[in-house]
């Protein structure tokens, strides 16, 4: 049997999965930075200025989620940099992505 425990950033909703995101703006590239503690850490190669770094965000949690970036809604911290993420889709296939980061 797996005693795989959900990390603390990865709640399950009937919409598909909720992630507590840290983003971090103005890196050089856009990747996933830290998976290990609260909140899953984005290094945003955007600045935090008129959306872009959530417009970023979002296109990388689809490309990484492999579902369109529309899928991908910011439920609250649009503002700041630790943010609640919901991702629509199959919740077992995001939550088995989100399981191999």
């Amino acid at each position: 049997m797996n005693d795989v425990s959900p990390p603390q950033w990865l709640s399950t909703t009937s919409r598909g999965i909720q992630l507590r995101v840290r983003a971090v703006p103005g890196a050089r590239t856009s990747a996933i930075a830290d998976t290990g503690s609260p909140e899953l850490r984005l290094r945003l190669a955007a600045p935090p200025v008129d959306g872009k770094a959530n417009t970023e965000l979002q296109r990388i949690l689809g490309k990484t989620f492999k579902v369109r970036h529309t899928a991908v809604t910011i439920t609250s911290g649009a503002t700041t940099r630790t943010k609640t993420v919901v991702i629509a889709g199959d919740v077992l296939s995001l939550t088995a992505v989100a399981l191999a980061l």
